[in-house]
């Protein structure tokens, strides 16, 4: 099995100065407090960060990553909320489940990341998820270095070479041993059964190479499929199928493989150089985060998103055969057609994407609730001796 060799002095520094911390608190290394904002929400980079067992302040912070995680509304870029698009997420926080994502803390999730790897694997909506770790995660992560999924250059070539785009890997190494890792694949045919792909698929490639049983991997496509009309859509089924069928086959050796819905991509108004509202025949329960058809308008079009729209919709009907567990989100973004990137820092018009802070930190909240509430018979695993952890090979 392939690992990662190298390993930056610094880090090893970092790492040894906050090895004693198994015995104090093992769910969590650091504490925050000082912040009026929600940590999720941007006040983790006003909190005061604490090591619990020295009481020293957090050291892994760079100026680097505090820069580029600090979404500041005034600055008109990729993928920065205005103050507006930031207020309507904000708002949808506030409002569901009694305001959980506003008392998320990176503490809540740090615990299921220990001792294992997170493997995101999907498109660009997967991307923006990875950057959400990246910055909420960040007092955890020694260096802030972006890490090779591997020190085998063939490896990652393998991994990359992929039908329609070529394929992106990179991870983030956390105390305790944990990783975060995406890899960027935007058909799901190139998962499973494709002889395309080394190993007949990436799954299979991550599977033999570099993952471990223990191991989560949080699934997503569906975008890529849908440009390709009809056909990508068969296709986009029939990868679903195949994806069922395996779980099925290696849940036993490979349990924690979960479905996350793809958000929903809202239509361009090019008159008006926004994104649209969804059509009607839908009403949103905003303390509960679901969508359902709304009886005094119904509309195909509403029925078919509260069943999570064309790209969820067969998702829930072929893996729900397979009893494969899916994350929920896609109803959170129905409401916010303004939260998307749409022309900041951008030449076209962009009504797929979402802005930060906003979606994509509240998924990384469903993420986190879902784990905590045993998606997939996840469990929290003990703090990992620093002389077994995997060292870090720097990407180029």
């Amino acid at each position: 099995m392939a690992r990662p060799l190298a390993r930056r002095g610094a880090v090893i520094v970092a790492l040894a100065l906050l090895s004693a911390l198994a015995g104090v608190r093992a769910d969590c290394p650091v504490s925050y407090g000082g912040s009026s904002k929600a940590l999720l929400f941007g006040g983790l980079h006003d909190a005061s960060c604490t090591v619990q067992r020295s009481g020293m302040a957090c050291p892994f912070r760079s100026p680097k990553w505090r820069d580029m995680c600090r979404y500041d509304p005034s600055a008109v870029k990729f993928p920065v909320c205005s103050a507006d698009q930031a207020k309507a997420s904000l708002e949808l926080a506030t409002k569901l489940h009694g305001g959980e994502p506003l008392r998320l803390s990176p503490c809540d999730l740090y615990p299921y990341l220990r001792g294992r790897t997170l493997w995101i694997l999907g498109d660009s909506h997967g991307k923006q998820l990875f950057r959400a770790l990246q910055c909420f995660m960040v007092d955890m992560w020694p260096g802030q270095t972006e890490c090779k999924v591997s020190n085998s250059t063939e490896l990652v070539a393998r991994l990359d070479k992929l039908p329609m785009m070529p394929g992106e890997s990179k991870c983030i190494h956390l105390l305790g041993n944990g990783r975060v890792c995406y890899v960027g694949v935007v058909l799901g045919t190139s998962l499973l059964d494709n002889p395309q792909v080394a190993e007949n698929g990436v799954l299979n490639l991550l599977r033999r190479e570099v993952a471990d049983p223990r191991d989560i991997f949080l699934i997503q496509f569906g975008p890529w499929h849908n440009k390709l009309g009809p056909p990508g859509m068969e296709a986009h089924s029939r990868a679903l199928q195949v994806l069922g069928e395996d779980y099925e086959r290696n849940r036993w050796r490979w349990p924690h493989v979960i479905w996350r819905e793809t958000p929903m991509t809202h239509d361009k108004d090019t008159l008006t150089k926004t994104c649209r509202p969804a059509p009607a025949g839908w009403t949103y329960d905003a303390a509960n985060g679901r969508l359902q058809v709304a009886e005094a308008a119904r509309s195909a079009a509403g029925a078919l998103l509260a069943r999570g729209g064309g790209i969820n919709a067969p998702a829930h009907e072929i893996l729900g055969r397979y009893g494969v567990p899916i994350m929920g989100g896609f109803a959170y973004s129905v409401p916010l057609h303004s939260a998307h990137i749409g022309l900041r820092g951008v030449s076209e018009l962009d009504c797929l994407h979402y802005c930060s802070y906003g979606l994509p930190e509240i998924f990384l909240y469903e993420l986190t609730r879902s784990l905590k509430n045993g998606m997939a018979g996840v469990q929290q695993l003990n703090w990992v001796a620093p002389s077994e952890r995997l060292p870090c090979t720097p990407l180029k």
